[in-house]
C-alpha cells in the first residue's frame, strides 16, 4: 500500500483504498486496530507524503496562425466582388435592398454557426452536417423572400435583388464550409469572382461572380451529405436567438456608417477591420488556451482572476494593433494619412472592431446577453450622433469600454472557462 498512501490527500482516501482491497474492520484489528479508518490514520504517520505528478492533460485550445490568417483573407475578399458589382448599387434604393439582405444573411449565419458548433461540440458530426445543410437552405429562402419584399417596397430593380439574393446565397454557403473548416475549398470557389473583379467587367465579370456564388453553394450541400435525419431541439433553436441578433446588430453597426454622406470614406475604414478578423479569431483561441492553463495551474481565485484579466488585455492589444497597422497601409495607399477627418474616421473603427472583438470573446465564454446589449445600445446611439465622426468614435470608444470592463468582471469566475 506505500504508493497509494504516498500519493493520498488524506487517510480517508487511504481507508477508501484499504476497504476496496478487501480489508473489512475486522480483518484491521488482526493489525490492532478497531477499524479501517484508525488504521488508514496510523498508516499516514508511517508512510511519508510523495505526491505523484498529474499526467499532462491534452491541449484544449490549439492556435493554427495559418488557418486564421487565411479566414482572414477570406472575411475581406468578398470585398473585392462589391467593387465590381458597384454599377449595380447606383441609387439609395438598390443599396437598401443589399443592406437589407446582408443584415437578414449576418444575423441568420450567426445562428447557424451556433447551431453547427453546438453538435460538432457534442461530437456528433451527422448532426451538424444536417443541421447546416437544413440551416442553409432555410436560410436562403428567407433572404430570397426579405430581399424580394425590400426591392419591392424601395422599388428596385432585378440586377439589385439579384445581387442581393447571391449575397445571402454566399454567406450563409460560406458560413457552412468555415465551420466545418473547408477554407482552402472556400478560397478555390471564391477566387474566380475575385479575379475577375480585378480584370475583368460586363457579361463576363458576371458570369464569373455567379460561378463563384454557385460553387459556394454547391460544394456546401456536398460537404453536408448525410443520411441521418436529425431534428433540432427547440432549447437548441432558441439558444441560438441571441448570436442572431447579435449578428444582426453587428451588422448595424459597420454598415449604418454607409448611408451618411461620408459612406465612401467609411467603407474603406472598415477594411482594416474585416481583413483582421483572422487575427482576431487566433487571439481568440490563445486566449482560451491561455485561461485553460490558469485555470489548471493558479491555486487561489485573485490570481486566476489577474492571470486571465492580462491575457484578455493581451488579446485586445495583439488585434488592435494589427489593425491599425492595416489601417496606416490602407491611409497611405489612399494619400488621406494627413487628413485629420480620415483619421478620426478610422480610429472611429479600430475602437469598433476592439469592442466588437471583446463582444466575441464574451460570446465565446457563454455571455451573449451582455455583448447584445451593450452593442443593440451602441447602435441606437449611432443613430443618434449621425453623419459626426467625433460622435461615432466616442460612441465606439465607450462600447470598448464598457465591454472591457463587463469583461474583466465576467471573464475573471473560472466557472466561464470550465
Amino acid at each position: 500500500m506505500a504508493p497509494e498512501i504516498a500519493d493520498a490527500v488524506d487517510h480517508l482516501e487511504v481507508a477508501a483504498a484499504l476497504e476496496a482491497g478487501g480489508l473489512s474492520d475486522q480483518a484491521a484489528a488482526r493489525y490492532g486496530y478497531p477499524d479501517v479508518f484508525l488504521l488508514a490514520e496510523a498508516l499516514c504517520e508511517v508512510i511519508p507524503k510523495q505526491p505523484r505528478e498529474p499526467e499532462p492533460l491534452p491541449v484544449i485550445w490549439s492556435a493554427k496562425p495559418g488557418t486564421h490568417l487565411l479566414r482572414g483573407v477570406l472575411f475581406g475578399l468578398p470585398g473585392v466582388c462589391y467593387t465590381a458589382a458597384a454599377g449595380v448599387l447606383t441609387d439609395r434604393a438598390a443599396l437598401g435592398v443589399v443592406v437589407i439582405s446582408l443584415f437578414t444573411s449576418w444575423s441568420l449565419g450567426q445562428s447557424l454557426s451556433y447551431l453547427g458548433y453546438l453538435q460538432l461540440g457534442r461530437a456528433d458530426t451527422d448532426a451538424a452536417a444536417r443541421v447546416l445543410r437544413r440551416g442553409m437552405l432555410v436560410g436562403c429562402s428567407i433572404v430570397l423572400a426579405v430581399s424580394a419584399i425590400a426591392a419591392l417596397l424601395l422599388g428596385s430593380g432585378t440586377p439589385a435583388l439579384t445581387l442581393a439574393v447571391g449575397q445571402g446565397w454566399y454567406l450563409l454557403s460560406a458560413t457552412v464550409l468555415l465551420v466545418l473548416n473547408n477554407e482552402y475549398t472556400l478560397l478555390a470557389t471564391l477566387a474566380p469572382g475575385v479575379l475577375a473583379g480585378l480584370t475583368l467587367s460586363g457579361g463576363p465579370l458576371w458570369i464569373a461572380l455567379a460561378a463563384s456564388v454557385l460553387g459556394t453553394g454547391v460544394l456546401a450541400l456536398r460537404r453536408t451529405r448525410t443520411t441521418r435525419p436529425r431534428t433540432l431541439s427547440k432549447h437548441d433553436l432558441i439558444a441560438s436567438l441571441p448570436y442572431g441578433a447579435f449578428g444582426f446588430i453587428a451588422a448595424g453597426l459597420l454598415v449604418l456608417p454607409l448611408f451618411w454622406p461620408s459612406g465612401q470614406g467609411h467603407s474603406l475604414a472598415a477594411l482594416p477591420i474585416s481583413i483582421s478578423m483572422g487575427v482576431a479569431e487566433w487571439s481568440l483561441v490563445v486566449y482560451r488556451r491561455r485561461a485553460t492553463t490558469a485555470l489548471r495551474g493558479t491555486h487561489l481565485f485573485t490570481e486566476f482572476a489577474r492571470d486571465t484579466r492580462l491575457g484578455l488585455l493581451r488579446a485586445v492589444a495583439v488585434f488592435l494593433t494589427v489593425a491599425a497597422a492595416l489601417s496606416i497601409v490602407v491611409l497611405l495607399a489612399t494619400g488621406t494619412i494627413t487628413d485629420p477627418t480620415a483619421l478620426l474616421r478610422y480610429g472611429a473603427y479600430l475602437a469598433l472592431g476592439g469592442a466588437l472583438f471583446v463582444a466575441l470573446v464574451l460570446q465565446a465564454c457563454g455571455s451573449t446577453g451582455i455583448a447584445v446589449a451593450a452593442c443593440a445600445g451602441a447602435l441606437v446611439a449611432q443613430l443618434w450622433t449621425g453623419d459626426a465622426v467625433i460622435g461615432q468614435l466616442v460612441v465606439n470608444s465607450a462600447l470598448l469600454v464598457v465591454l472591457g470592463g463587463c469583461a474583466a468582471v465576467v471573464l475573471s469566475e473560472s466557472v466561464r472557462h470550465g
